[in-house]
């Protein structure tokens, strides 16, 4: 668990506050939208997804750790276009969704992070995905962009 004063918490979740806020506002209040004027909501997500993923550089555990990290963020980035689709761009969501995950992360997952949680989370991201799949295949989430309904 992170040590350290009040402040130091305080310090660190402002942070998190204002990158998730200006991280969203970029993903999905601009790219994704803009995405979704060409591609399918699926495709797009998956350009923010790896576009997000790279963003962070995060190697702890390496390439593979890189990779792994970066399938995660996909599987979340088309979930989180789900969402965001679903609530007619609800950027305040997408932005508490991103804070709790980077304060979760933060808070509970500090120094474990890894291969081996990398692994965990894109299984279960995955899963989430696959079961969006099967909700939505005929949908217009896969069938065709978004300008086109």
């Amino acid at each position: 668990p992170w040590t350290g004063s009040t402040s130091f918490y305080g310090i660190s979740f402002l942070a998190m506050l204002i990158g998730s806020t200006a991280e969203e506002i970029g993903w999905r209040g601009f790219l994704l939208p803009n995405l979704q004027k060409k591609h399918t909501p699926f495709v797009s997500s998956i350009i923010v997804g790896v576009l997000w993923g790279v963003w962070h550089l995060n190697f702890t555990g390496g390439i593979t750790g890189f990779l792994l990290y970066t399938i995660t963020i996909i599987e979340m980035s088309i979930l989180m276009t789900w969402v965001y689709n679903r609530t007619v761009g609800n950027l305040f969501l997408m932005s508490l969704w991103h804070l709790t995950i980077n304060i979760a992360s933060h808070f509970f997952l500090w120094d474990r992070f890894g291969t081996e949680l990398f692994i965990v989370e894109s299984i279960l991201f995955g899963t989430a995905c696959v079961v969006l799949a099967l909700m939505e295949r005929s949908t217009h989430f896969f069938k065709r962009p978004l300008t086109e309904q």
